[in-house]
């Protein structure tokens, strides 16, 4: 899952490393491991999975989506990874029926939690998944850095409501503080173990910018690398990636 890049590779597909990348990098020493039972919740199409799978791991991928989890299939199929890549239709509340109890060893939980009518209670759901001393891997939206980006374009008074709202907060969902995530967490059973803003620069830095340089891109990658986990830099973060144990 590494995100060097070659020359040839195109500037969407650049871009879209210095997004991912931080996460990748946490996620590869849990990868490295033997085979591991891991559950993506809302995973789509199985661009996380299908990576994941031709690891050698064994992937279920919860999706609302019927559309979604064809194009899984479809996918899992052309890579050669449909026998360790399943398909279940469902969401968080649908769990107890979908994954066995204490049967994963990772769950990835990414850009879910935002839009789940009770996030204490999908976390818990996710717990009881997990086997004693399993991951999970929790990407949510980072609520300081909408608060700026409302501000950048002349939204004060939203981004003055968005500053202390907790509840959900139009189409894009809840977002989080790293002071809530945690209590969340600990009020699961779960607790963190690494925390890390993602798309610290990303979403700030013009993409013509990193495309009109070589190597401006892999620049890019490495400065969020060195940024991730500084707590200073955290609350321009669009994103917060935490790795909790059960």
């Amino acid at each position: 899952m590494s995100s060097e890049w070659s020359a040839s590779e195109r500037p969407s597909e650049r871009r879209a490393a210095t997004r991912t990348a931080v996460v990748q990098d946490a996620l590869d020493p849990l990868l490295d491991a033997d085979t591991l039972s891991v559950l993506d919740i809302g995973g789509g199409t199985g661009g996380l999975a299908v990576r994941i799978a031709a690891r050698g791991h064994e992937v279920v991928v919860v999706d609302p989506s019927p559309d979604a989890l064809a194009s899984l299939d479809r996918r899992a199929r052309e890579a050669g990874v449909a026998d360790r890549v399943t398909g279940r239709q469902g969401d968080l509340s649908d769990l107890p029926g979908l994954v066995p109890a204490g049967s994963v060893d990772l769950v990835l939980c990414h850009g879910v939690l935002e839009i789940v009518g009770d996030p204490v209670d999908a976390l818990s759901r996710i717990a009881d998944v997990l086997r004693p001393g399993g991951r999970l891997s929790l990407l949510v939206a980072q609520r300081y850095a909408a608060v700026v980006a409302r501000a950048m374009v002349g939204q004060f008074v939203a981004a003055r409501e968005l500053l202390d709202e907790t509840g959900s907060h139009g189409r894009a969902g809840r977002r989080f503080t790293v002071t809530e995530l945690e209590a969340l967490l600990e009020g699961a059973g779960l607790v963190a173990e690494r925390v890390q803003g993602v798309r610290v620069f990303a979403d700030l830095v013009p993409g013509s910018l990193v495309d009109a340089e070589p190597g401006s891109a892999q620049a890019l990658v490495d400065l969020e690398r060195a940024v991730a986990e500084r707590p200073e830099l955290r609350p321009l973060a669009t994103q917060l990636h935490l790795l909790a144990r059960r």
